[in-house]
């Protein structure tokens, strides 16, 4: 039998535990098994390609993830930052194992399989476009930034539009609702969802036993050159601009796709899950208790809250969205808002996201997000823009009123309340899990609709700037003169990011460190509309101009330097210097030098650091 060294258990999970989508992050290294395994053929033959289904057993309940490898005789350049290991082959030699979601073969399988509807052991393929031929893959990318989840971009021969492949990291027993209710919407007439165009169901050991199975990857239609509607709003909210007219469209587009879902999965009375949904939002609320004890002097107001929905009136279930928010919006030319990412929210169960709901949930949590974009626009230092996100909610549920054709506002301001507090709750423990820096924006919000009012007059959701020992004070800060040499203790382990303008759906990394005073700050690149007009490569405002300033003067000592080592006859005099005849220059040529300005600083000048060529 063919052995691996070093065998997957050597470099497996160490590589898994450093993944974005890796969820026990808390448990420290998984405890792997393997589950299932599905064999991809390369058409030619060069490529192997495994698609390993694996539970970590390592944290209070087994998780159950993919993760796709291809082999390699050789080592690819363009493949480098997905190699997982280099290991020897008994029968075949060394082997370069990549992430196969980096390697273009690899995304050309999963789209041939679609379009031929292929089976094989443990997985079946389906296709959900047209007829019509078997598009060539040109080219393959990865976005980068997604957390749950790993998306290709494939560009076609022939084709006009892309095709994105999202690829399932963690497995759950069932129909994904990202297949089944994008499907059931597109199939329905809108044009407010990307037209799907296959997808993949794989079988696997249930951890407690038996078969399980449920989808590996769904393949849709790319948009190319849209903007996600929170990089608009959060420019629009830096810059106090009105975003009335697009969130009262925006309102309108939810309205009509909730109406789709009604006609394709039907309803259901709130009585027969009133009391299943009332204890789901207390243990959301007990976990966010314990994910932030400030928050635990606030239990009886919250639980009070849901105490009351179930004595009232609920509408009618249905299936939504589950996870909405203006990361999930696409504008698109000729075409309005498009609805992503039907998935649900990734932290709670599958079972639990596939089962109808109250529609104003996606309500709630569209008016949760205008406020994270103000609070982060406060952040960033654009100051208080609390009006700003009144006037958006507004505009919103105006748009939603009109869209659904009644406005029913006056009668479920409770439950709109109460679910708006229940999606306020669960994002203080999604951002303590997974942006602890952002914990403050929905601590915030549940203070808000609980009814207490800021102290320091700024809109509520605006995170505080953290104490730090050692932090970046700013001017008058103790330690202001130590900060400028060193980043902030608080995040100088962490890297600058670059702005991938292609990704309409990772919103998070745009956003500006919300610790105002760190030199890390400008992790945003200068140029791009959501960087602040001040902040630069330099890092914190306060000090760019001293930094410049500090760098001249080294500059000038270093010029000063050089000069002193110099025997007198070679020297050349100091800028304004008063020459004599027969010094440096030689004999009959007194004049007084003049006085050019000093170099731009490294990084403010040429592309080199020197002096542009106006100034030589």
């Amino acid at each position: 039998m063919a052995t691996l060294t070093p065998t997957f258990e050597d470099f497996l999970p160490a590589w898994v535990a450093r993944q974005r989508w890796y969820r026990g992050k808390r448990a420290g290294a998984p405890a792997l098994r393997r589950v299932s395994s599905i064999r991809w053929q390369d058409p030619f033959g060069e490529v192997g390609i495994d698609d390993h289904l694996l539970v970590d057993e390592s944290g209070p309940e087994p998780v159950v993830y993919q993760v796709p490898l291809t082999y390699r005789a050789e080592a690819v350049p363009f493949l480098e930052h997905a190699l997982v290991a280099t290991a020897e082959h008994s029968e075949l030699g060394t082997r370069y194992i990549y992430d196969a979601t980096h390697d273009p073969v690899f995304a050309d399988v999963l789209l041939r399989e679609m379009y031929a509807e292929h089976e094989v052991p443990a997985a079946r393929a389906r296709r959900l476009a047209p007829e019509g031929p078997v598009p060539a893959l040109a080219s393959s990318r990865v976005l980068t930034g997604e957390q749950s989840n790993t998306s290709i971009i494939v560009d076609m021969h022939g084709e006009d539009l892309p095709v994105i492949i999202k690829l399932f990291r963690v497995l759950a027993e069932g129909d994904n609702p990202d297949v089944s209710v994008q499907t059931a919407v597109s199939r329905g007439g809108s044009r407010q969802v990307p037209d799907p165009v296959g997808s993949i169901e794989g079988r696997w050991v249930a951890p407690g036993g038996g078969e399980a199975h449920g989808h590996l990857a769904f393949a849709q239609e790319f948009l190319p050159g849209t903007e996600d509607a929170w990089r608009r709003a959060l420019v629009a909210a830096g810059a106090d601009r009105d975003f009335t007219e697009s969130a009262r469209s925006l309102g309108a587009a939810t309205a009509a796709v909730h109406a789709v879902l009604r006609d394709a999965f039907g309803t259901r009375p709130a009585a027969d899950r009133r009391s299943t949904l009332v204890a789901q939002m207390r243990t959301r609320a007990e976990q966010a208790f314990r994910d932030a004890p400030e928050l635990s002097a606030y239990r009886e107001p919250v639980l009070g809250v849901y105490a009351e929905l179930e004595s009232s009136d609920l509408p009618d279930l249905q299936r939504i969205h589950g996870d909405y928010h203006l990361g999930q919006v696409l504008d698109a030319p000729d075409r309005g808002w498009v609805l992503l990412d039907f998935e649900g929210e990734p932290l709670r169960p599958l079972a639990e996201r596939t089962e109808p709901d109250l529609a104003l949930r996606d309500v709630a949590g569209m008016l949760r997000s205008f406020d994270y974009a103000a609070a982060s626009a406060a952040a960033s230092g654009a100051g208080d823009r609390g009006a700003w996100a009144t006037a958006a909610r507004e505009s919103f549920l105006d748009g939603y009123a009109t869209g659904s054709g009644e406005d029913r506002r006056e009668e479920l301001t409770a439950l709109l309340a109460a679910l708006e507090l229940d999606k306020a709750l669960y994002e203080v423990s999604y951002e303590a899990q997974n942006r602890p820096d952002w914990v403050a924006i929905p601590v915030a919000a549940v203070r808000r609709l609980l009814g207490e009012p800021a102290a320091d007059g700024r809109h509520r959701g605006a995170p505080t700037v953290p104490a730090s020992p050692r932090g970046c004070g700013g001017r008058g800060s103790p330690h202001h003169r130590r900060d400028r040499r060193r980043s902030c203790s608080r995040h100088r382990h962490r890297p600058r990011r670059r702005c991938d303008e292609g990704d309409p759906r990772e919103h998070e990394r745009h956003a500006p460190c919300p610790h105002l005073g760190c030199h890390r700050r400008g992790h945003v690149r200068a140029g791009h509309p959501l960087c602040p007009a001040r902040v630069g490569r330099t890092g914190c405002p306060l000090r760019a101009g001293r930094h410049r300033r500090r760098l001249r003067r080294l500059a000038h000592r270093g010029r000063a330097a050089r000069r002193s080592a110099l025997p007198p006859a070679d020297r050349r005099p100091a800028r304004g210097q008063r020459l004599r005849p027969g010094v440096g220059l030689g004999p009959g040529r007194e004049r007084r030098l003049p006085a050019r300005p000093h170099p731009p600083a490294r990084g403010h000048g040429h592309r080199d650091g020197a002096p542009r060529p106006a100034d030589r």
